[in-house]
C-alpha cells in the first residue's frame, strides 16, 4: 500500500519522503585485516608495552567494526533508494541502524586515538570547517544514544520519531548534518595514516616516518595549489 510524504514523515521518519538520493563512497578497498594482523604480530613478532597494548587494540577493533557497519549502512541506503515505496521501511531501517553503529564504533576509535596522541584536541576547526568531522560525529552518536533522554525531554525533530535520521546529503539530527562523503574520508584516512602504522609494532617506527613524509607532501601540493589559485 502506498503512503502519502506526511505519512511517511511523521510516523516512519524525519524526511523520508525527500529522500530520494545520496552519494555513498565505497571504501572497501581501503578496508584490511589490521585487527586479526596486530594480534599475529604482538604474538609472533613484538609486543607493544602497556598501555600503548591495549589502545592499539581497541583502535583497530573499533575501527574494524566501522568499516563493516559502514559498508553494510551503504548497501543497505542504496537498497532503500532503489526499492519500491511499499519496500523502503526495512532497508531505510537497516541502513540507520548501521550508520549508527559506524557513528559509535568511529567515534571510540576516534577517542582512543586522541588518548594514545597524548590527549589531542579531536574537535579542531578552522574558517571552512567550524565543527571538525569527529566532533559532528560525536554529536550524532550522542543524540542517538540517548534518545530515551531526548524523548523524556521534549528534545526530538517536530516530525519522526529519531532523533537521527538519513538525507540527501548526509545523516542528520537537530543540529547537525554530515555528509557520507566526510564518514568515508575520515574512515579511510584513519586507516591509510594510523591502522596500517599500528597494526605491526615492529615496523610502527618505519611506517609512521613514511606516513608523515607522505602527509609533508601533499601539505606542500595543497599549499602550493592554493598559492597558484591566489595569484591567478
Amino acid at each position: 500500500m502506498a503512503v502519502g510524504a506526511y505519512v511517511m514523515d511523521r510516523y516512519i521518519a524525519t524526511d523520508l519522503s525527500k529522500f530520494t538520493a545520496a552519494i555513498v563512497p565505497d571504501i572497501s578497498a581501503h578496508e584490511k585485516p589490521w585487527f586479526a594482523n596486530y594480534i599475529v604480530n604482538s604474538m609472533v613478532r613484538a609486543e607493544a608495552m602497556s598501555p600503548d597494548r591495549e589502545y592499539r587494540f581497541n583502535l583497530l577493533r573499533r575501527l574494524t567494526i566501522a568499516f563493516r557497519e559502514y559498508g553494510w549502512a551503504r548497501n543497505d541506503t542504496l537498497e532503500c533508494l532503489e526499492a519500491l515505496e511499499e519496500q523502503r521501511f526495512k532497508a531505510y531501517f537497516w541502513a540507520l541502524h548501521h550508520w549508527e553503529q559506524c557513528l559509535g564504533a568511529s567515534w571510540h576509535a576516534f577517542a582512543t586515538l586522541g588518548k594514545m596522541s597524548g590527549g589531542v584536541d579531536l574537535f579542531q576547526t578552522d574558517d571552512e570547517h567550524p565543527v571538525s568531522t569527529p566532533q559532528r560525529v560525536n554529536r550524532l552518536y550522542n543524540a542517538s544514544k540517548h534518545t530515551e533522554g531526548g524523548i523524556e525531554c521534549g528534545d526530538m525533530p517536530a516530525e519522526g520519531m529519531h532523533r537521527v535520521w538519513l538525507c540527501n546529503d548526509g545523516i542528520r539530527s537537530k543540529d547537525v548534518v554530515l555528509p557520507y562523503e566526510d564518514v568515508a574520508q575520515i574512515l579511510t584516512e584513519t586507516a591509510d595514516w594510523f591502522a596500517n602504522v599500528f597494526e605491526d609494532p615492529m615496523t610502527t617506527r618505519e611506517r609512521a616516518l613514511e606516513v608523515q613524509a607522505a602527509l609533508a607532501e601533499r601539505e606542500a601540493l595543497e599549499n602550493q595549489a592554493a598559492s597558484s589559485e591566489r595569484d591567478d
